[in-house]
């Protein structure tokens, strides 16, 4: 019974397969990455196509996990492009708050003190937390891909930054 269904799957996937490389190939560009990115997107629709509950949606569904997958993929990729470095040397500190408004010039001049002085204290951190916090927060990695790119413990890094948060809620609440 479950080849049964491997073999349905393997026959919808391949009557589809023309329509997903055509969506990939709106987003990469290399061959390697058109057949990573295909895979990537078999392997979601194996595990996930229970859960579609409208076989009539399928095409539509089909085309989201496959913009979705294209999207994680390149994101993955350009995370592992930066380097850690020129993150910390372009003042990449929009990722410490979250900003959806315009300023006027005195917000703009009490936004700009406050993250110069979150700036500063984590200028005054450990490289190694400098690193972890620009991985996390700009980043968006979890504590097992930072752990891995650190090649570090999974628990190191949640330590690190729970008291790098810990010092930076204290620093904002200085007077």
């Amino acid at each position: 019974m479950n080849n049964l269904k491997t073999d349905a799957f393997e026959q919808l996937y391949l009557s589809r397969k023309r329509r997903i490389s055509a969506i990939i190939r709106r987003y990469a560009k290399t061959r390697e990455d058109i057949e990573d990115i295909g895979q990537e997107v078999a392997i979601r629709l194996f595990r996930n196509i229970a859960k579609l509950k409208n076989p009539d949606a399928f095409d539509a569904w089909l085309t989201i996990i496959t913009v979705r997958e294209c999207a994680r993929y390149f994101a993955e990729a350009r995370a592992e492009a930066d380097s850690i470095e020129e993150l910390l040397a372009n003042d990449e500190l929009s990722f410490l708050i979250e900003t959806d408004a315009e300023y006027l010039p005195y917000e703009n001049a009490v936004r700009n003190e406050f993250l110069s002085g979150i700036r500063s204290e984590v200028d005054g951190m450990p490289k190694l937390v400098q690193q972890i916090l620009t991985l996390h927060f700009a980043l968006g990695m979890g504590y097992r891909k930072i752990a891995e790119r650190l090649d570090i413990p999974t628990g190191t890094v949640s330590s690190y930054l729970f008291r790098a948060r810990k010092l930076l809620r204290e620093a904002i609440s200085r007077p």
